[in-house]
């Protein structure tokens, strides 16, 4: 769709070195390490979002400390959302919108180990885990993480991806729904779940497309810039590539 694209990536995935600034300040494009130069895109909500003129990738300029980013999906974010993930039976557009992930992650991975990063309150694992997949999210939010482990009986490990002790299991899957574009150090994300996958593993995400037609189309207008608090980073499959 205009908003989101659906990727899956083997587990051949490059990625290079990131550098993150402990304060808010103006930084550079995160892939392109050489210093490429940017332009201004928009301004959103007073939020600035430039594109890179070395490899396209569009990222809000400047960025949100890490305190910023906790404190902003505290419980009062989830409050706002979580309930809906956690009904059953589950609300039609959340159960159409994840069988539809689910159908995704079959057409890859038949079975086997899959670990969703950014999982909230963890609907998407119970459904795997119905469907016979052994499951284990990551969640940065404790509110999010801890409700899921009480109401739902699933795998959640707080805290960020990168911090995550490695126990020596690999994934045959390793999903990302609508999580990349919040986070403030996406490159290193991405290394760390490529170490994570098992060999011939596969990364699914969903993230806001500013390659597709509808985001050419309405160019600033484009909807998925309506959350610039929120987004951090928005791609192409050439960006990601």
């Amino acid at each position: 769709t205009g908003c989101e694209s659906l990727l899956c990536w083997p587990a051949g995935l490059r990625a290079s070195t990131v550098r993150c600034a402990s304060a808010p300040k103006t930084i550079a494009c995160p892939v392109c390490t050489g210093g490429a130069p940017w332009r201004e895109v928009t301004t959103r909500w007073g939020v600035r979002i430039v594109r890179c003129e070395g490899c396209g990738l569009v990222f809000a300029n400047p960025q949100p400390t890490e305190a910023e980013l906790e404190d902003y999906y505290g419980p009062e974010y989830f409050q706002h959302n979580a309930e809906k993930f956690l009904r059953f039976p589950m609300q039609r557009e959340v159960e159409l919108r994840l069988r539809r992930y689910l159908s995704e992650l079959r057409a890859v991975c038949p079975r086997g180990r899959v670990l969703d990063v950014g999982c909230g309150t963890g609907m998407f694992l119970w459904l795997c885990r119905e469907e016979g997949y052994a499951t284990t999210g990551v969640e940065l939010s404790p509110y999010a993480s801890q409700l899921g482990r009480e109401r739902l009986n699933v795998e959640i490990r707080t805290g960020r991806l990168e911090a995550m002790p490695d126990d020596g299991r690999r994934f045959d899957a390793i999903t990302m729904w609508d999580f990349l574009e919040h986070t403030s150090d996406p490159v290193s994300i991405l290394r760390r779940a490529h170490a994570l996958l098992a060999d011939g593993g596969h990364l699914l995400m969903t993230v806001p497309n500013v390659g597709s037609w509808w985001a050419r189309c309405m160019g600033s207008r484009w909807v998925g810039f309506e959350k610039p608090s929120e987004h951090l980073f928005y791609f192409t499959h050439g960006s990601l590539e």
